[in-house]
């Protein structure tokens, strides 16, 4: 925006003191842009504001005005005669305190005003007489003669005789009455504010004050009204009542207390109709005789308290000992299972329960779980585990020297004479991904590895049969067999033969006849279970051309040769098209799991430690360092 420049004078109309004066004043200014040029022959809006006491007093009158500047820049304006904004010119207090007016100028005519400054309104010299003498404020006294308009009145000797006129100019004094104080002011003086009230503070926790005002609002005085403040009652739940910090019970559960006091011992039991303090049986209420840090329990008639056979020591619990090295150590003599738990029935022994067993004999027991079979039995559980982690852990170690040749962390027999008889089953579900679980499941997961790196380290070892009815998913495959020309001392390998295809693979020989034609007849099954055939043709013995001279229908194809009598090698491909192939194509190109992206099956091969191998369960820190013997248990 440019900058604006303004040069202005105010111009005060004078009338005579007999005259109504004017409700407005002239000003004139000089609107200039900001290199010092009039604005010469422009629409101009104004804004002017008359302000109480200083350039950015209270706000008394304000106004809007248009004028057009003449070629050099000059225009005028009569404040007074413009479109009201605020206030009344009228009523504006000429005669209490310094009036400044504010000068705003859009130069385009509009209301984006810019502000110009505020300046002190001075007097005329005119308006300075009317503060000397009724002369100018009413017509002459009776006993002088009427003097001239205006000016007379400030010579004519005996106009001091006559009255001043109703309508005068100016103030001759100004009396204070109370509350004010200041008397009289003919000239000069100052008005104060007198004493209303007495001074203090007032109110507290009980007294209130109450204050007197005057017809302007003023407070005259002020007094303190004492009330009474009640003292509050709080209902907790409809359970509690009385004055807040001392309540009182009558409920619990929603079920009346009754309001006889308690004695010493007494107990608060339900009565069928209400809570009542009641000496327990046997009288005297519960005394203790129990001893530091044994768990206690009731003794005598439920009244006393004594020592278990329950110990804390350091956080861990011991039954039998004072001295527990874990959270809970039971121990027993040579001839007592260290923990021992039975459902039996008087047929069959014990049917479920769990045996402990800490003793160095031949056959030593880290947990027994025995469940033996009955008709009446559906399910019998030897140990059932459930965890968070894991439901059964299991960890066998054996020293070098050790009498046996296996170790086995967890191990499974199963014999009968059911369906199915199985030795370690494993079912793994997993949540649905909304639910947090996890990407992966495994109904049995093998891991295996030794201290030495060797061919023999197996995840999993089937002596028999293995049948898989879903995919069987690998890095490579061989078979390995003793070695036909050295059976007892190495074996013989061959790679698996891949494909992304579900392929399948048939060949044979057969010799043309005298016309060069023979017909291969294919399984019966095979049309049923192939799609997309291949074929390769291979003449044995001689030179000749071969050609497929009619495709596989019917589960036969036909070889012709360009001369009879020839032995041709074939071959046969063809994809699987039976219902679980359609249902469970190969697709040889995938993304990996988010969680697996960055990770590697054979992290070893891309020379990455662990924690790259995808589906790598980690074993826990069991360690392997020679066990310790503690009070006859044999502990990690």
């Amino acid at each position: 925006m440019k900058k604006l420049l303004l040069s202005a004078a105010i111009i005060l109309a004078c009338m005579p003191a007999w005259a109504q004066p004017a409700q407005k004043f002239n000003y004139q200014g000089v609107a200039r842009n900001g290199s010092g040029a009039p604005l010469a022959t422009t629409n101009v809006s104004l804004r002017l504001t008359i302000r109480d006491g200083s350039a950015t007093g209270t706000t008394v009158y304000q106004e809007t005005q248009s004028a057009t500047t003449n070629a050099y820049g000059l225009f005028n304006v009569a404040v007074g005669a413009g479109t009201v904004v605020s206030g009344t010119f009228s009523s504006i207090p000429w005669g209490t305190g310094d009036k400044y007016m504010q000068v705003e100028i859009d130069p385009a005519g509009g209301t984006s005003y810019t502000s110009l400054g505020a300046n002190q309104l001075l007097s005329v010299p005119f308006a300075l007489n009317a503060l000397n003498g009724p002369g100018l404020t009413g017509p002459a006294g009776p006993a002088g003669p009427a003097g001239p308009a205006g000016p007379a009145g400030a010579t004519g000797a005996t106009g001091a005789t006559g009255p001043a006129g109703p309508a005068g100019g100016g103030l001759s004094s100004i009396t204070a009455t109370a509350p004010l104080t200041g008397g009289t002011i003919t000239t000069s003086g100052s008005i104060g504010l007198g004493t209303v009230g007495t001074a203090g503070t007032y109110g507290s926790a009980t007294q209130v004050p109450v204050f007197s005002t005057d017809a302007y609002g003023r407070v005259t005085g002020v007094v303190n009204t004492p009330i009474t403040v009640p003292t509050p009652t709080v209902t907790l739940g409809g359970d509690a009542t009385g004055p807040s910090g001392a309540n009182t019970v009558i409920r619990i559960q929603n079920r009346n207390v009754n309001s006889i006091a308690p004695t010493s011992g007494q107990v608060l039991q339900w009565d069928g109709a209400q809570w009542t303090p009641t000496t327990p049986a046997g009288g005297g209420g519960i005394t203790s005789t129990g001893t530091a840090n044994y768990i206690t329990k009731f003794t005598t008639s439920g009244t006393a308290i004594g020592n278990s056979l329950m110990y804390e020591n350091a956080g861990s619990i011991g039954v039998g000992t004072l001295a527990p090295t874990a959270s809970m150590h039971v121990a027993s003599s040579a001839a007592q299972a260290g923990l021992f738990s039975t459902n039996a029935i008087a047929s069959n022994g014990v049917l479920e329960g769990v045996y402990l067993g800490t003793s160095t004999a031949a056959t030593s027991l880290g947990v027994f779980g025995k469940s033996v079979p009955s008709l009446t039995v559906t399910e019998g559980i030897g140990v059932l585990g459930e965890g968070g982690m894991r439901g059964v852990f299991g960890y066998g170690y054996s020293q070098s020297s050790a009498v046996g040749s296996e170790t086995h962390g967890l191990t499974g027999s199963s014999e009968s004479d059911a369906d199915y008889s199985i030795g370690v089953a494993g079912f793994a579900d997993r949540y649905s991904a909304a639910s947090g679980g996890s990407l992966n499941s495994y109904g049995v997961y093998g891991f295996g590895t030794g201290a030495v790196s060797t061919l023999d380290d197996w995840a999993g070892w089937f002596a028999g049969d293995v049948n898989i009815t879903g995919f069987l998913v690998k890095g490579g495959g061989t078979f390995k067999i003793d070695h036909p020309l050295d059976p007892e001392n190495k074996y013989l390998s061959h790679s698996f033969v891949e494909s992304p295809d579900m392929m399948n693979i048939y060949n044979g020989n057969i010799t043309t006849d005298a016309s060069g034609v023979a017909t291969v007849t294919m399984p019966a099954y095979f049309d049923a279970l192939n799609k997309d055939f291949r074929y390769q043709l291979t003449a044995i013995g001689t030179f000749a051309q071969l050609i497929v001279s009619k495709e596989i229908t019917g589960n036969t194809f036909e070889i012709k040769s360009n001369i009879p009598n020839v032995k041709v090698s074939w071959q046969v491909t063809g994809v699987r098209k039976d219902v679980w192939a359609n249902a469970h194509r190969v697709v040889p190109e995938t993304e990996k799991a988010t969680k697996d992206k960055g990770k590697y099956f054979h992290a070893k091969e891309y020379g990455k430690d662990d924690s790259f191998q995808i589906g790598l369960v980690k074993k826990k820190d069991i360690g392997r360092k020679k066990p310790e013997v503690i009070q006859g248990s044999t502990r990690k």
